[in-house]
């Protein structure tokens, strides 16, 4: 079978490849597939202008023919893919006074990026600027105050984690996070060693139950690497030990 083909619309010489079918592998067309996609856009182009209804745009209000099953199918529509798409220039849908958890849409702010970010106000009175699609998707709901009403909420603010370790909530702790939250077993230690002890060491559960939080149970180490670190009475000891043997002078003078 011969490498070339000449097509019965445009009478030019082209490739097999472009006889094709797409029905039956093996068949092949009269005409090219160029030749196919005009014809199919000359009855596209009939069908519109018969069928066809008048809309507006939707972001710059032009007035374009489209087709009732296009019309039925989407509930906006754009003159030009320039208007439809999200790029510069794009379309930009008005979430203006719209609520969405306990945030409501106050005013556009701009666009950052890929994305477009709102001025929302929350229901506890602080504002927040948010990205539309978090807004849209729910992954943002408020300020943070929902988060951290949910942690108070949930067993008064002690759960246990897949880890292993009980979580508190104690808001303005040294120890905790911007959510109030802090693990017991810091915090048990903080109680009884000092706050400046903790902070500069770790806390270990001497039997391995991290759920364990007895004070018995609890020693400081000073790396953060368990199995690597002392604890901090040893690590007393050898320095004792070791300004003892080579600066006495020091442990004089203290």
């Amino acid at each position: 079978m011969a490498d070339t083909k000449v097509c019965s619309k445009c009478g030019i010489e082209k490739a097999v490849k472009e006889f094709r079918g797409c029905k039956k592998r093996g068949k092949y067309r009269a005409s090219c597939h160029s030749c196919e996609r005009s014809k199919w856009r000359e009855k596209a182009k009939k069908r519109l202008q018969k069928h066809g209804i008048m809309v507006s745009c939707a972001r710059c209000g032009k007035e374009v023919l489209k087709d009732p099953k296009e019309i039925k199918r989407y509930k906006t529509h754009f003159c030009s893919r320039a208007c439809g798409t999200r790029g510069v220039g794009g379309f930009r849908k008005d979430l203006a006074g719209r609520r969405f958890g306990r945030l409501v849409v106050k005013e556009y702010v701009g666009k950052r990026g890929t994305g477009y970010f709102w001025l929302c106000k929350c229901d506890c009175g602080s504002s927040k600027m948010v990205r539309s699609g978090r807004l849209k998707t729910g992954s943002t709901k408020s300020c943070g105050c929902y988060r951290e009403d949910y942690w108070r909420n949930q067993n008064g603010g002690r759960y246990k984690t897949k880890a292993g370790y009980i979580i508190i909530y104690k808001p303005g702790h040294p120890l905790a996070s911007k959510n109030g939250q802090v693990t017991e077993h810091r915090w048990v230690a903080a109680e009884y060693w000092g706050l400046e002890a903790v902070k500069s060491a770790i806390v270990h559960h001497k039997n391995g139950i991290r759920h364990d939080n007895r004070i018995e149970n609890l020693e400081l180490r000073t790396s953060h690497t368990h199995w690597k670190g002392q604890t901090v009475e040893d690590m007393t000891e050898w320095a004792i030990e070791y300004l003892s043997v080579h600066a006495p002078e020091l442990l004089k003078n203290a």
